[in-house]
């Protein structure tokens, strides 16, 4: 009895850890992955220098829902749009590069939470096309 105990406890201990490395693991590929097609999809949109906010809308559905618009799957439980950076980086107000990152989202897990601060983060060159509504 006494040696189940002790091996029965190391035992559930050891799997408990290498399932919560491979849950944080797939958790952060899934984050990856999003936000690579959420910067891949901003590089070829079209930029209103008018209504920015409707490009960062759309990259930031992306990267949470897989979608530009809201829906109700998310790609990593409990991360919201407002966890997601969307940096332009502009000469003379045209878009140059795109950078697309996740900031404060929180991994839970058994044994300790991990906090991303600006990981994962994905920069790629802008090829879209550059209007202005309001202009």
């Amino acid at each position: 009895m006494v040696e189940f105990a002790i091996g029965a406890t190391l035992l559930v201990t050891m799997f408990s850890g290498i399932f919560q490395f491979g849950w944080s693991l797939m958790i952060y590929n899934n984050l990856m992955t999003s936000v690579t097609n959420a910067a891949m999809m901003a590089s070829t949109m079209d930029y209103d220098q008018g209504a920015t906010s409707t490009f960062t809308t759309a990259v930031q559905n992306m990267a949470v829902y897989g979608d530009i618009s809201t829906g109700t799957v998310k790609v990593a439980p409990g991360i919201q749009t407002s966890q997601i950076d969307v940096d332009v980086t502009s000469v003379s107000g045209v878009p140059q590069y795109i950078t697309v990152s996740v900031n404060g989202y929180s991994i839970s897990t058994i044994f300790r939470n991990f906090t991303l601060t600006n990981k994962p983060r994905v920069t790629v060159p802008f090829m879209g096309k550059v209007t202005c509504s309001s202009c």
